[in-house]
C-alpha cells in the first residue's frame, strides 16, 4: 500500500477580540480624494493589520481594484507591502494571492514599484516554499535583469540567490548569468551580484574554482561595498580549495590558493574603508601549521598592524624560506 504524503495545513491568524479589523480602513479608501489621504489610510492599515476571516478576501480585492485605478507610485508600493503582509500572515491561498500580484503589476513601469513587486513576490513564494513557483518567479527576475533601475536589478539578483533551487540543471547557466553583474557599471549591482553568490554557498552550493581571478580583480574596486562583497568570496574560496595551485608570475611559480588569499586579504588591512578593514578582521588568517615560533607570529603580526603589505610574492617567499603555511578561520 502506498503511504500517501501527510497534507500541508496552513494556520490563518484572526483578529483578536475587540480588535478594530483592517478591512474598515480598507474600505474606507474609495471615499480618499488625494493620494496622501489614501497614503495615510494605508499606512494605519499596516500597523493595525487585523482582519475578519470573512471580511479578508474582500480586502485584498479592494486593495488590487485600488492599486490598478492609484497613479502615485509610493502609494502602490504601500498596497503591494500589505498584500505580502496579508497572504503571509493571513491568506490560506498564497499562490493564488502570489499569480494575482504577478498580473496586477505585469504592466507596471515604475521602478520602484517593480522593485517593490519583487519584495512581495520573494516573501509569499517563500511562504509556500513551492519548486514550480520559485522556478517561475526566478524567470520572472531574469526577464526583470534587462532593467535599467540598479534597485531593481539588485532585488532581481537576491530574490533569485533566494529561490534557486541547487539542484536545478539549469544552476551552471544561472551562475554565469549572476556573474556577468559583477561587471555591471553599477557598483551597487556588482555588490549585490557577490552578495548572491555569498548567499547561494551559505546556501549549501559549491562556487567554481574558475571565479577566483575575477573575484580577486574586485579587490581594487574603486567602491568599498564591492570591495568588502569580493573580500569575503576570495576567504569563501581559499576555504573550498585551499590546495588548488595558484600561477603566481610569469615563471610558472605556483602557489596554494589558501596562500594567495591570505596574501590578499593582508593587504585589505591598509584599506581606507572601515568597513573593509572589519572584513579583514572577520576573515584574518591564522599561522598555524608548522607552529613558528611567537616572535615570528608578532613580527608578522605587527607588519600588517603597520601597514605593510603582504602581496602573493611576498607571502610566497615567507612560506619557503620559513616553512609557514595557513589555514583560514
Amino acid at each position: 500500500m502506498i503511504e500517501q504524503p501527510a497534507k500541508k495545513i496552513r494556520l490563518v491568524k484572526k483578529s483578536p477580540s475587540g480588535v478594530i479589523s483592517a478591512a474598515v480602513y480598507i474600505g474606507r479608501l474609495e471615499k480618499c480624494t488625494s493620494s496622501n489621504s489614501a497614503l495615510q489610510l494605508l499606512l494605519r492599515v499596516a500597523e493595525h493589520l487585523h482582519f475578519d476571516e470573512d471580511d479578508l478576501q474582500v480586502s485584498i480585492k479592494k486593495l488590487m481594484d485600488y492599486y490598478s485605478v492609484e497613479k502615485e507610485s509610493a502609494v502602490r508600493v504601500v498596497v503591494l507591502t500589505i498584500l505580502g503582509d496579508i497572504g503571509c500572515d493571513f491568506s490560506s491561498d498564497v499562490a493564488t494571492l502570489l499569480d494575482d500580484v504577478i498580473a496586477l503589476t505585469r504592466n507596471e513601469d515604475s521602478h520602484k514599484v517593480i522593485a517593490q513587486t519583487l519584495t512581495t513576490l520573494l516573501k509569499l513564494a517563500k511562504c509556500i516554499n513551492n519548486p514550480d513557483t520559485n522556478m517561475k518567479l526566478i524567470d520572472l527576475a531574469k526577464k526583470y535583469l534587462k532593467d535599467t533601475s540598479h534597485s531593481v536589478k539588485s532585488k532581481c539578483l537576491y530574490l533569485i540567490g533566494e529561490l534557486l533551487p541547487l539542484g536545478d540543471p539549469s544552476v551552471p547557466t544561472t551562475l554565469h548569468l549572476i556573474n556577468c553583474y559583477t561587471h555591471s557599471q553599477d557598483a551597487r549591482v556588482r555588490s549585490a551580484a557577490y552578495k548572491t553568490l555569498i548567499g547561494l554557498h551559505e546556501r549549501g552550493l559549491n562556487l567554481d574554482f574558475s571565479l577566483y581571478r575575477d573575484i580577486c580583480k574586485s579587490l581594487n574596486d574603486d567602491y568599498e561595498i564591492v570591495r568588502q562583497s569580493a573580500l569575503k568570496l576570495v576567504w569563501i574560496l581559499a576555504q573550498r580549495y585551499p590546495e588548488n595551485k595558484i600561477s603566481l608570475n610569469n615563471q610558472g611559480e605556483e602557489i596554494r590558493l589558501v596562500d594567495d588569499a591570505f596574501g590578499l586579504i593582508s593587504n585589505g588591512v591598509n584599506d581606507l574603508s572601515m568597513h573593509v578593514r572589519t572584513q579583514v578582521g572577520m576573515c584574518y588568517a591564522v599561522i598555524n601549521s608548522p607552529a613558528p615560533s611567537s616572535d615570528t607570529i608578532l613580527k608578522f603580526t605587527a607588519g600588517l598592524v603597520m601597514g605593510i603589505s603582504m602581496d602573493a610574492e611576498l607571502w610566497y617567499s615567507l612560506r619557503v624560506h620559513y616553512g609557514l603555511s595557513v589555514i583560514l578561520l
